[in-house]
């Protein structure tokens, strides 16, 4: 069968059943892998900084700004989106590990969905299959939604339905998919403000790959396109004024300097290697092979960009007829490029969360790649290298296999093999991984399970104050005691961390410990995050007196310490 055949005619029924097949099983493979122990590693501070909001707000934790007395901002740049979707969900079923986790989840599992749907207008039914299957196994993916590290769940669903949407836009013309993709645009930016980069970017994107489809698009829909983009513009000039540009006061740092850090950090994000090491503070021994098709990605749509600029001043042009696939190479490179260059000039982008606004565009370039090569190879574009590549391959391997590829004009069993050997490298990951957090091993205190069992103590425990004495513990205890113990916690740990000199504390402790009981929870010796806030508040303690007693410590399954509660009463 032609290979056109394969790729361009989606009606065939033998591929939508593939295709959709490919679906289930990534969407099981997913969840599977997702769900699994859904309480290990313990809930950290990045999943919880929204349980305050999603509960009513009460407290001015992590509220920065109300409107109409409810939470709008949680901090400067993160929206209250997530605390309205977890609303009805901590109404109905309470806070807990398992409210916190199945629900971006679920949420992951709709943008794989999504991101199916792009792959099969993008990409046709079998390279659509082959994305949608490596996104689905990929580590990265996985336990960076499970563990909604950033929190990067949203960003991927809103960021994925933008972009079905823009493509969509751009195939039928309709008005509708205009809006829709404003509306999921404006709702990434209000999600978290590192959103603008996928906005921004597109727009060189859009406009280098479909000038004459964005010109057919308004003049048959002016009046919504320009209420669109309008809307659109608003809502991003406000975002910039009011959230962007009070953070950029002042910011100064070396950009040379960053590319190899940045190099860095993106490679170990998309291999798998990077979340591993946060979590559990050990190194993993091997990844992915992300970033390889990062590189093939990358190399190949500048190559194909490179030989349609050539044969167009040749007057041979390498373009397969008026297929608006054609320009996806030069758009998903565009796009990559241009995000890339946003985060480096970005000094405070420098997490794995950050990079994951560049997922999984890596796969979309290979997606891309191979979509063009196969329909220019199946269109004789490239006759002669093919012969050449055919007969050399003959030459040192099974002849009656490649006769067979030669007679088909098919690459599908490359493309199978290569799909398999990506797909096996990612499911050893996921192994690794799930070995780890299914088993009883040491993780880095933030991310630690015994935190579990700190909640229970200080609900037990908490008298007249629960205090968090030491980054992050607060957020996370908050989270997971009843609603009685929330009204007694207090997060006190950035006045240990700059108390200088406890003699000049003397308002501080009599307002939270003079005729005051309850208990101070800190990291242990050797697992704090912030040794100077548990050093100063045990200096404070000594100056001032206050009957402090070490009345437990919560160690991990290696017997290590990770949590230590003071217990202190009533003092003069």
């Amino acid at each position: 069968m032609h290979l056109a055949k394969h790729y361009l005619d989606t009606s065939k029924s033998r591929f939508r059943s593939g295709s959709s097949l490919a679906l289930v099983v990534a969407l099981a493979l997913f969840g599977m892998l997702a769900s699994t122990s859904i309480r290990t590693p313990g809930v950290e501070y990045d999943e919880a900084l929204f349980v305050n909001a999603a509960i009513g707000g009460n407290t001015d934790e992590f509220v920065y700004r109300r409107m109409f007395g409810v939470p709008f901002m949680l901090m400067p740049y993160i929206g209250a989106l997530k605390a309205y979707i977890y609303y009805p969900v901590f109404y109905a079923f309470g806070v807990s590990p398992e409210t916190i986790r199945y629900p971006v989840i679920a949420l992951s599992l709709i943008t794989v969905v999504i991101i199916w749907r792009i792959g099969r207008l993008c990409f046709g039914p079998v390279t659509g299959s082959i994305v949608i299957l490596l996104i689905a196994a990929d580590p990265t993916f996985i336990f960076m939604s499970k563990l909604d590290y950033g929190p990067i769940a949203l960003m991927m669903l809103l960021k994925s339905a933008a972009l079905l949407f823009f493509f969509r836009a751009i195939t039928t013309r309709a008005a509708g998919n205009i809006v829709a993709f404003a509306v999921f645009c404006v709702l990434g930016i209000f999600d978290k403000l590192n959103f603008i980069w996928f906005l921004v970017a597109i727009v060189p994107a859009a406009i280098l790959t479909f000038r004459s489809d964005l010109l057919a698009l308004y003049r048959r829909n002016v009046a919504q396109a320009t209420w669109s983009v309008l809307f659109l513009g608003a809502c991003v000039a406000f975002a910039v004024m009011k959230g962007i540009v009070p953070l950029l006061s002042g910011q100064r740092f070396d950009v040379i300097r960053r590319l190899p850090a940045d190099r860095r950090l993106y490679e170990t994000t998309m291999d798998g290697t990077a979340l591993y090491y946060f979590v559990t503070g050990t190194v993993l021994p091997f990844g992915t092979f992300a970033n390889i098709v990062s590189l093939v990605g990358v190399f190949g749509a500048m190559w194909i960009v490179a030989l349609s600029v050539v044969r167009y001043r040749w007057r041979r042009p390498i373009a397969l007829g008026t297929d608006w696939r054609d320009g996806l190479p030069l758009f998903f490179l565009t796009l990559c490029t241009t995000m890339s260059l946003e985060i480096i000039v970005t000094r405070d982008a420098t997490g794995p969360h950050h990079m994951m606004m560049l997922y999984p565009f890596h796969y979309f370039l290979l997606g891309s790649v191979v979509m063009f090569i196969a329909r220019a190879w199946s269109a004789g574009k490239f006759s002669r290298a093919r012969e050449c590549a055919l007969h050399g391959a003959a030459v040192v391997t099974d002849a009656s296999i490649w006769a067979g590829l030669r007679r088909r004009s098919s690459i599908e069993p490359v493309l199978i093999a290569a799909t398999l050997l990506l797909v096996a490298a990612e499911l050893r990951v996921d192994a690794w991984y799930e070995t780890k957090l299914n088993g009883n091993f040491h993780y880095s205190s933030a991310w630690s399970p015994q935190i579990y069992d700190l909640a229970v103590y200080a609900q037990q425990h908490s008298g007249d104050e629960v205090i968090s004495a030491d980054w992050g513990i607060h957020n996370q205890v908050f989270a997971l005691v009843d609603a009685s113990t929330r009204r007694k916690c207090l997060d006190l740990w950035p006045t240990f961390q700059e108390m200088n000199d406890p003699a000049a504390s003397i308002d501080f402790y009599r307002a939270f410990f003079s005729d005051k009981s309850g208990v101070v929870l800190v990291h242990a010796e050797g697992a704090a995050i912030m040794p100077r806030a548990r050093d100063q508040f045990l200096a404070f303690a000594h100056y001032y007196a206050v009957p402090i007693r070490l009345s437990s410590t919560f160690v991990d399954g290696q017997g290590q310490p990770v949590f230590e509660a003071y217990s202190f009463s009533a003092s003069p």
